[in-house]
């Protein structure tokens, strides 16, 4: 009948898959092993295909003076300045996508580069933490890449095994 549902609509079109999305991974070492499983099942799909962003083993977002957790890291010593090195990742028509994680680098307590020591839960290292996320959003999107924020996993409570009180209280 010429009233039913779907009467009159034009018969579907079907035409060439869209191209695979250009895909980032953005981190630390848990950023690396999420991306292995992520392309593992998106580049055979031909959903997403891999295109080098940074990860960088004990180099979070957040670029901490130095952090504390069994024992006292300098990152700001030895891991890249992100703004430089991923802006050159991000340059015009690079990456549809970029996946940014969070790590474990963002947990311990922390000295920001002005020297105030603290946790998360201490409004002066909650700001440092949300102002280098914003940042670093803001920079991954900065040529229309979209960009999704993924949380580091939960480590479950291997932390209470003997370690000291700075790890048991970040897990």
């Amino acid at each position: 009948p010429p009233d039913a549902p779907g009467a009159g609509d034009p018969a579907p079109t079907t035409g060439p898959p869209p191209p695979p999305l250009r895909t980032a991974i953005f981190g630390d070492s848990s950023a690396l092993t999420a991306g292995m499983g992520f392309f593992t099942e998106a580049e055979p799909s031909g959903l997403a295909r891999y295109v080098p962003g940074q990860v960088e083993l004990g180099c979070g977002v957040s670029r901490f003076e130095a952090s504390r957790s069994d024992l006292s890291l300098e990152p700001a010593a030895r891991c890249p300045d992100w703004r430089t090195v991923w802006a050159e990742r991000v340059a015009p028509g690079g990456i549809d996508v970029a996946l940014l994680m969070s790590s474990v680098w963002e947990r311990p307590d922390s000295v920001l580069p002005d020297g105030t020591e603290g946790a998360i839960g201490d409004p002066a290292v909650d700001d440092f933490i949300r102002s280098e996320f914003v940042d670093a959003v803001d920079l991954l999107s900065s040529t229309g890449a979209l960009v999704v924020v993924v949380n580091t996993p939960a480590f479950s409570q291997w932390a209470d095994d003997g370690r000291n009180e700075y790890v048991v209280r970040q897990y």
